[in-house]
């Protein structure tokens, strides 16, 4: 069994038009619901896994680098720290592709030719980061702005004062990044 370690992102993502945001209001709510839909509609990625140099990784553009020429890229996401994947049906990894989401590296999910995994999830360590954030193009620079936050673990879950605060905080940084 070979087994390679890294971490583990949990991400969920909203594209908006830019033509389509109108408010600071309409940006709270669209935020806000991503909070509560997180858990429900979450995709997970390995991130910054410990490959030997045997392994040609091929970077490409930012995560969501593709879709910031329309849209505005709204999401939340964690991280899980001491993630261990195992390499299954003796597959020698020679190649992945990598893309960049903000501070870490992201890989897609290797498969073999049919589509069927490569690698498979073993476990995973405490999450050491949680953020809601919006990525957004100003000509050639993407800006990443973000804020710790914690997603409601249950849909009926109320937002405390502090969650409320954080969210008007950032969708305000959103929206005047926007009108710059």
């Amino acid at each position: 069994m070979n087994t390679i370690y890294g971490y583990e992102l949990n991400i969920l993502e909203t594209y908006i038009e830019l033509s389509e945001l109108s408010s600071e209001e309409q940006l709270y709510e669209i935020v806000k619901e991503n909070l509560y839909k997180f858990d429900l509609d979450r995709e997970t990625f390995p991130v910054n896994l410990n490959f030997d140099k045997s392994v040609t990784l091929n970077y490409e553009n930012d995560l969501f680098a593709e879709y910031l020429n329309d849209y505005i890229v709204l999401g939340h996401y964690f991280i899980y720290e001491d993630a261990s994947y195992e390499i299954i049906y003796e597959t020698e990894i020679k190649e992945l592709s990598a893309s960049k989401f903000i501070n870490w590296t992201v890989f897609e999910m290797p498969c073999k030719e049919d589509g069927e995994q490569i690698l498979e999830c073993l476990g995973t360590g405490k999450a050491i980061e949680e953020k809601t954030f919006a990525l957004l193009k100003k000509g050639n620079e993407i800006i990443v702005i973000s804020e710790s936050i914690r997603a409601p673990f249950e849909f009926d879950d109320e937002l405390s004062e502090d969650q409320e605060e954080i969210l008007k905080k950032i969708c305000s940084s959103i929206y005047g990044e926007l009108s710059k």
